[in-house]
Parts: C-alpha cells; structure tokens; sequence
C-alpha cells in the first residue's frame, strides 16, 4: 500500500495522499487544515511507512478516533474511520475514491433535478391557485 495509492475521503472530496508525513490540524502549516476549533493546532499526522499508513496523534486535546476508538498510534487500513474534531475520514484506494467523486457527481446531479423540479412545482401550484392554465 503506498501513498500515491490512498486517499482520505470525507464524504465531499478525495484528497490523495501524496507525501511521506501529512500534518492535519488547525494550523496553516498543515498540510491538511482544518478549520475546526475542536482540532488542535498540530492535532495528528499521517505517516508512511514501507508498506504502510500510520496515524499517530499529537497529544491533541480532543483525541483522534480511528474506527470508534481513540488511538495514540495506529496502522491504518483501507476503509477505516477517522474522526478529528468534528471532521470525518475514510482512508480509501484508487478505486473507492473514483467511486466517491462519481457517487457526488449523481448526488450533485439528483441535487439539481430536485430543485428544478420544487421550482416548476412551486409555480405550477402558484398557477393553479391564480386560475390560469
């Protein structure tokens, strides 16, 4: 499992994981900011190692939870949870991560169609309530 292969996915988008140690915290220093105030400054990193991906939390003050628990140190897998703050991450491959960003494409679309539909709804009942046709 190496870095160029795994991403972090919360729900919104699918960053890759690109370098051998990616700091997550409030801090603009991080590579992956959070702008949270639950999320310490230097709250956690992401570190490679060999063939494997290990989240080792900064002594933060609200924790890092990995699948429910709160963890100092843990070797990550692919579809595992991550919690930072108020912030959610699944630790995904190539192939779960291309099936978010189509998963959010349907739902961005679907979005769209259910709001032009209220729309012509909205107007449709303004019509019928007027009397026109």
């Amino acid at each position: 499992m190496s870095s160029a292969d795994l991403f972090l996915s919360d729900g919104v988008a699918s960053r890759p994981i690109k370098s051998a140690v990616v700091r997550i915290g409030r801090g603009e220093e991080c590579e992956l900011p959070l702008s949270d105030p639950s999320v310490s400054r230097h709250h956690c990193l992401l570190i490679q190692q060999e063939q494997s991906l290990v989240l080792r939390d900064l002594k933060s003050s609200n924790g890092t939870f990995v699948n429910g628990q709160r963890v100092s140190c843990v070797t990550l897998r692919v579809g595992d949870f991550i919690i930072v703050g108020n912030t959610g991450f699944v630790v995904e491959d190539k192939q779960h991560a291309s099936l978010w960003e189509r998963l959010n494409a349907f739902a961005s679309a679907q979005s769209a169609a259910m709001s032009q539909f209220t729309t012509l709804a909205n107007e449709g009942r303004a019509s019928m309530e007027t009397g026109a046709c």
